[in-house]
């Protein structure tokens, strides 16, 4: 279950980063 938070956590990483 610790999988689906990383990739949570990756996606609004991404997304802070791509702005």
């Amino acid at each position: 279950m610790e999988s689906t938070l990383d990739l949570t956590l990756l996606l609004c990483y991404l997304s802070n980063w791509y702005t």
